[in-house]
């Protein structure tokens, strides 16, 4: 049987990491619209708890199932911002929420403030803050919809249809941060990492499968 803390397919929302990894032996590939790169790919647990893929490296340090929350500590590098991040995953009722916070190195170098899925820095105004703090929520309302909710470098909010065991397609809107909030908040609305401006789009396909099990391994 499939663990709740256990996806079969992507193990991020829209835009921002769980504390769950991808099944073992399984793997994604998808493309993007509204994201930083059109594409991804992640391969789940060729070691036990581990993640690998364009999106960084994730490992689940507590399974909710034997634990309280579901913890993952996580880097991402290459296409994305480098950096390293904390999530946790906890079930709420009937509906699963996620918060983290993301750190950034380099940002002072840099003098950005991109978050993991964005492109836009800010003009240099404020001090940079290398921390992050991400927050998603996924509930899923009929049997092959799920609704996600992202606060991160936009508002993030979108359907995920699985429409096939082996294909979901996200349809969603980031809305980014009004420029009069960020004047108000101040360097508080970098904490969460507000970055984007306007409204865009976004639209992702998602393929999921398993890797050939080899000879002998059929019974693992």
């Amino acid at each position: 049987s499939v663990r709740a803390d256990e996806p079969q397919g992507s193990s991020w929302l829209l835009t921002i990491p769980t504390a769950e990894t991808i099944s073992r032996k399984n793997y994604t590939l998808g493309l993007i619209q509204g994201g930083t790169i059109p594409f991804h790919a992640d391969i789940g647990e060729l070691w036990d708890n581990l993640e690998l893929g364009i999106h960084g490296i994730k490992y689940q340090v507590l399974h909710e199932r034997n634990a309280w929350i579901s913890l993952a500590a996580g880097a991402t590098f290459g296409f994305y911002p480098s950096g390293a991040y904390l999530v946790g995953s906890k079930s709420l009722s009937k509906l699963r929420a996620h918060l983290g916070v993301r750190f950034l190195p380099f940002d002072k170098a840099q003098d950005q403030t991109q978050d993991m899925d964005t492109d836009s820095g800010h003009d240099g105004s404020q001090e940079a803050q290398p921390l992050r703090l991400f927050f998603g929520i996924d509930r899923r309302v009929q049997e092959k919809i799920t609704l996600m909710l992202e606060v991160a470098d936009a508002l993030n909010g979108g359907l995920r249809f699985d429409v096939h065991p082996s294909w979901k397609i996200d349809i969603g809107v980031r809305v980014g941060f009004p420029e009069r909030f960020k004047v108000k908040l101040g360097k508080r609305s970098y904490a969460i990492g507000y970055t984007s401006e306007g409204v865009q789009p976004y639209l992702g396909l998602l393929y999921t499968s398993t890797f050939v099990p080899a000879k002998g391994d059929e019974g693992q």
